[in-house]
């Protein structure tokens, strides 16, 4: 079977279908999240020692493509996989690009203001000898304001999988997708 086909064996009423609940979700983003470290251990020694805007851009880049790059082609990100898990759309399809951009809206919002936030720490010209400095030094940024405050909104995205009876998050009531166990 084509890997970004899903079967279309279910109906909604169909009880062969078991969503995906808030804690098997998180335990795939801490495995993406293992798989995404490298990319922020580059992004700090970046900002420590190279003061590379290129160089900043290409990871977050390359970090923002990962999930929903994944979710389209593969119907789920590597954390997901090995948890068993696939995203499909409310027809119980596979993912079309538009959903797996629109699923992925929160966190590019997210990386986003990680973005203006590197742009505005390199903008500076004053650079950090320690991770400790880069947070010292942009802890009254905007953006970082703005990031924080985010934060509590991104939260409540996520946190309505706990609650709703098909554990969708808003991310998923507005891609129209469901995270199911495979």
């Amino acid at each position: 079977m084509d890997d970004n086909v899903v079967d279309n064996e279910f109906d909604q009423e169909s009880e062969d279908i078991e969503y995906a609940g808030f804690w098997i979700r998180v335990g795939a983003a801490l495995i993406d999240s293992l798989i995404l470290a490298p990319l922020v251990a580059l992004e700090i020694y970046n900002k420590i020692t190279l003061h590379s805007v290129s160089v900043l851009v290409a990871g977050t880049t390359l970090a923002m493509l990962y999930k929903p790059y994944l979710e389209y082609t593969r119907g789920a990100t590597i954390g997901k996989q090995l948890l068993n898990l696939r995203v499909i759309t409310e027809e119980y399809g596979a993912l079309t690009l538009n959903h797996a951009v629109l699923r992925y809206m929160p966190w590019f919002i997210s990386a986003f203001f990680g973005l203006m936030l590197g742009f505005e720490y390199y903008s500076a010209g004053e650079y950090a000898d320690s991770f400790l400095d880069i947070s010292i030094q942009t802890q009254d940024s905007f953006w970082n304001k703005l990031n924080a405050m985010y934060a509590f909104v991104f939260l409540a995205i996520v946190v309505v999988v706990a609650f709703d009876p098909r554990k969708q998050g808003l991310h998923d009531k507005i891609a129209q997708t469901y995270v199911i166990k495979d």
